[in-house]
Formats: C-alpha cells, sequence, structure tokens
C-alpha cells in the first residue's frame, strides 16, 4: 500500500517595485554590503536598476534571474 500524497498548496506570487537608475546617475564608493531577506513565495520586481553590481547568495534553494531576453 502507497502512502497518500501531501495535500497541494497554492502559492501565491507577488511582484515588488524598485527604483529605476541610469547608468552613472549616482556616484556611489566601492563598498560590500549584505542584507538577509527570506522570500516565502516566488516573487517579481518590476523593471529597475542597480546603481551597483548585486550578488544573489542561498543558503538554500535557487533563484531565476531575467534581463531583457536573457534568462
Amino acid at each position: 500500500m502507497s502512502e497518500p500524497l501531501p495535500p497541494v498548496v497554492e502559492v501565491r506570487s507577488e511582484t515588488r517595485r524598485l527604483p529605476v537608475y541610469d547608468a552613472g546617475e549616482l556616484d556611489v564608493p566601492y563598498r560590500v554590503c549584505g542584507t538577509y531577506e527570506t522570500l516565502h513565495a516566488p516573487t517579481r520586481w518590476a523593471e529597475h536598476a542597480h546603481p551597483t553590481h548585486e550578488l544573489l547568495w542561498h543558503d538554500r534553494g535557487a533563484s531565476v534571474a531575467v534581463v531583457g531576453e536573457r534568462v
């Protein structure tokens, strides 16, 4: 006899908005800053820009970045 399947859980996604910057718009010093955020649902960010590079690091799981037509 096989075990019953776990119940299906609906996960809702959310969309977040961040500011848009033109290249060179902000004069930022070179530094490394860390933040910590746990996302509990699939999350999309509306089109935006970063004045500096961004690094994503995962303790577990994965992320997908889509930029224009590139994944």
